[in-house]
């Protein structure tokens, strides 16, 4: 069995024994074999008992915290991590830079952008070469990365275009059995061999409500099994229908998925992750009301389904300029601001669904973005 076999059988071996003892690993001694020493006092010495008694209570306390130690939860926030990155070899240092950078930001889930499944159906990898040869480099890395970060989740960012030029024009081949079965051994594949703890799963464009969409992650999610989380990004409704926002005249009205929908999206993943960029907005305020929007929308689902499913928005940090995003506009100081805006106003319930933000950034942030990071979003 692979060094990456072996670290991922044991990890789910934890995570069985997370879910049999509820939320903890940790194994507490029966209330039964837990037994105070019996102190006989002497001649009525009373004031020996406060002593010894509140030596006694120190003890016992020690004794069940190394029986049953803090609970360590999760960092609830996450980053994107491109190619530009995960390609390149890092030394220990770089990685523990970075790993103490996102520690002391609350950030305990990486997305490592891994491949993409090209026109002929092959996985992408480094200078248009295949992913066999960039494989054991990965595994290295994730190696490194656990070394440095030992609570961090790593999943594989695995990228599918949906659609692909065919003789008649653009044509959808996310209903081919053969292309939903290559993602699925692929995402399989990324588990079990290199030891990744889970797949984001990075489908585009899905900006209709499909059936192969649904079919697929079906797919995935049998291949990968029910022990192994599932994240999937999801478009932002672009244009929804019955608000008033100020949406852009550039789309369509009614762009957007119903709630139905994305019910059943949920029910198949584990993270769903709101790509609320390429907005077309021109307006900060209107940006930030519009992204708002986008965590109200999924936050209502889940908890009308009262799932385990999360969501968390993306916010980005990246510097393109395009007709969809102007980076003055979707800046991460805003998409940071409207994660504020959505949390304050959800009840206690609603934020059990709303477990934080993803940075989307073309490189590692600087002092200053990770300041803006700071000042604006302490989740």
């Amino acid at each position: 069995m692979s060094r990456a076999r072996d670290r991922q059988k044991r990890r789910r071996q934890q995570k069985d024994m997370v879910r049999k003892s509820g939320r903890s690993t940790s194994q507490a001694a029966p209330e039964s074999n837990i037994k105070l020493p019996e102190i006989t006092i002497p001649g009525g010495r009373w004031f020996v008992l406060i002593p010894a008694a509140g030596l006694i209570l120190l003890a016992v306390v020690l004794a069940l915290r190394l029986i049953n130690p803090p609970e360590t939860d999760l960092p609830p926030n996450a980053i994107w991590l491109n190619k530009a990155w995960s390609y390149q070899e890092h030394s220990n240092e770089e990685l523990l830079l970075l790993t103490n950078d996102l520690r002391e930001h609350n950030i305990g889930t990486i997305y490592i952008e891994t491949s993409t499944l090209t026109s002929d159906g092959t996985w992408s990898g480094a200078d248009n070469g295949r992913f066999i040869d960039i494989e054991p480099q990965l595994e290295t890395l994730l190696d490194q990365l656990r070394e440095a970060y030992p609570n961090v989740e790593l999943y594989a960012w695995i990228t599918v275009p949906s659609m692909v030029q065919g003789e008649n024009g653009p044509e959808n081949r996310l209903g081919r059995t053969q292309i939903q079965n290559s993602v699925a051994e692929f995402s399989q594949r990324m588990i079990e061999q290199v030891g990744f703890d889970g797949i984001l799963l990075d489908v585009k464009p899905v900006f209709e409500e499909s059936e192969e969409y649904i079919d697929l992650l079906r797919t995935v999610k049998r291949q990968i099994g029910i022990e192994t989380s599932l994240a999937v990004a999801v478009p932002p409704d672009l244009t929804p229908t019955g608000t008033t926002l100020n949406l852009p005249g550039l789309i369509a009205a009614g762009t957007e998925w119903s709630p139905e929908y994305k019910r059943r999206v949920a029910l198949l993943a584990n993270q769903i992750v709101i790509t609320a960029y390429n907005s077309y907005q021109t307006n900060p305020v209107d940006y930030i009301q519009w992204v708002t929007y986008q965590i109200n929308s999924y936050v209502d689902v889940l908890a009308n389904l009262n799932s385990t499913t999360t969501v968390l928005i993306g916010v980005p940090n990246y510097s393109d300029r395009s007709d969809p995003h102007d980076p003055d506009i979707e800046s991460l100081a805003a998409g940071l601001d409207a994660a504020v805006l959505a949390y304050d106003g959800l009840d206690e319930n609603g934020r059990e669904y709303f477990s934080g933000v993803a940075i989307y950034t073309d490189s590692l942030l600087t002092d200053a973005a990770w300041t803006i990071y700071r000042q604006r979003w302490s989740h």
